[in-house]
């Protein structure tokens, strides 16, 4: 396409070499890598909470004995309103 001459061809190669600009490795590396960074991190942050939720979880069955889900988060709630007062 290079040795095509031509108004059509000249806007053609325009158009593909900002696009290329646009989207090129040089620019988009560092948009994925910044993106995927963040989402890692939000990752770990988010499995430490789960972690920490898992432990909470299992304190409060040893605390109270064997009870179901809704009951453990309607404890947890009176506690953590509790602590609010």
């Amino acid at each position: 396409m290079e040795s095509n001459r031509g108004a059509v061809f000249d806007s053609i190669r325009q158009y593909w070499a900002t696009k290329s600009q646009l989207c090129g490795t040089s620019e988009v590396l560092p948009v994925l890598t910044s993106a995927c960074s963040a989402l890692s991190e939000s990752c770990r942050v988010m499995s430490k909470a789960v972690r920490n939720a898992q432990a909470s979880i299992a304190k409060l069955n040893e605390t109270v004995g064997d009870l179901d889900i809704f009951s453990a988060l309607g404890l947890l709630r009176r506690k953590s309103m509790g602590r609010a007062h």
